[in-house]
């Protein structure tokens, strides 16, 4: 059953990783202008800015749950979630 489960999530990371790769060079090819927009173009440069912030919540070293940047003092408990 774990195993299903770590499947999954790499799944949706691997599924994240893509939309928000054709996120932005969509959006940098509207940026220069390069570019002849469509209406699923538009949804590309308009879902940018939440990709942006599901990634730093829960990919980024910027997460509430990162330790490797800056470990949490030894008198303090750890999550263990």
């Amino acid at each position: 059953m774990n195993w299903r489960r770590g499947l999954v999530k790499l799944a949706l990371a691997a599924a994240f990783f893509v939309a928000f790769l054709e996120s932005v060079t969509v959006t940098a090819e509207w940026w220069q202008g390069t570019r002849a927009m469509q209406a699923r173009d538009w949804l590309w440069v308009a879902a940018l800015p939440v990709l942006v912030g599901i990634y730093l919540r829960y990919f980024s070293v910027l997460r509430p749950d990162c330790e490797r940047c800056a470990p949490p003092p030894d008198d303090l408990p750890r999550r263990t979630t």
